[in-house]
Order: structure tokens, then C-alpha cells, then sequence
């Protein structure tokens, strides 16, 4: 599959986000034959360190509020997630849509649209397609709630 990643990489003479030039591989490795049976069997391989599952497992058996916020998109986040047990584990995955089309291509699309404006974010770790902090936000934010647990992975 790295031929496709070179393929993409080198046919794109702009930034694009990470969404974007995934949808743009998704779409080349669909007209090479590549099924979504192949790429969910590529996320199963996606290692989650044992300690990880149980620490989600756990507190989520404590009543626990797990969310998820990520910039990947929903069709490998959901199929990890459940291919561990962990799916269940979640209240909400805030990400970026990616869904099976009717031919059976996997498409993923930005959070939301860039392109047309800026969501003003001024944290150096914003991504143009997915700001985070609002996602944050809407759920109180460690500031609001300093005695809950966060976990952040920018």
C-alpha cells in the first residue's frame, strides 16, 4: 500500500489536511481492488497495549464518561474500537465522518469545511479541519471541571 501513499503524496501540489489526502488514498486503493474487508483487517492489526484496554475497560465499569475526540475519522476509530471490546466503553466519538458509499468505498470527510472559513482556534496544535478545543469545550473542559480526570492527546 506504500505505492499509494507515494502515488497520492506526489500528485497533490497543495497542502491538503490528513482527511482529505486519506479520502484521496481511500479512492485510489478502491480502484486498485482493495476492499473494506482489507482495510478493516489492517485497523484489527492496530495494537492497543493491554494496560490501555483495561485502564478504558475499567473506568468505564466505575460509571465513568469516556469520550473520544480525534482527527481520525469514525470508520477506523469504530472498527479498532470494536475489534477490542471498547466500543461499547464510549458515550460519544467527536471525529471526522468516514462512512462505506454505495460502491463500497470508503470515504472520509473533514469535521468541517476549512476551506470556506476559519474557526479562529489560535492553540499551535489546531488542525484546519478539525479544532478540537470546541469539541473540548462543549463537555466543561478540565478548567470547568477540575476535579474530573482528562486525558489529552493533541
Amino acid at each position: 500500500m506504500s505505492w499509494v501513499c507515494h502515488r497520492v503524496i506526489q500528485s497533490t501540489s497543495s497542502y491538503h489536511a490528513w482527511n482529505s489526502l486519506m479520502d484521496q488514498m481511500m479512492k485510489e486503493l478502491h480502484s486498485k481492488g482493495t476492499r473494506i474487508e482489507d482495510i478493516a483487517a489492517v485497523l484489527k492489526r492496530s495494537p492497543i497495549h493491554p494496560r490501555i484496554v483495561e485502564a478504558i475497560k475499567s473506568a468505564h465499569a466505575l460509571g465513568c464518561d469516556l469520550k473520544n475526540v480525534s482527527d481520525a475519522n469514525t470508520f477506523f476509530i469504530e472498527t479498532i474500537l470494536e475489534h477490542h471490546g471498547l466500543k461499547e466503553c464510549f458515550l460519544e466519538i467527536n471525529t471526522n465522518p468516514g462512512f462505506v458509499d454505495q460502491q463500497g468505498k470508503l470515504r472520509i470527510f473533514p469535521h468541517h469545511d476549512f476551506t470556506k472559513s476559519s474557526h479562529g482556534c489560535q492553540h499551535p496544535s489546531c488542525l484546519p479541519n478539525m479544532c478540537k478545543d470546541p469539541s473540548i469545550s462543549i463537555y466543561g473542559g478540565p478548567k470547568e471541571n477540575k476535579n474530573l480526570p482528562w486525558l489529552w492527546a493533541w
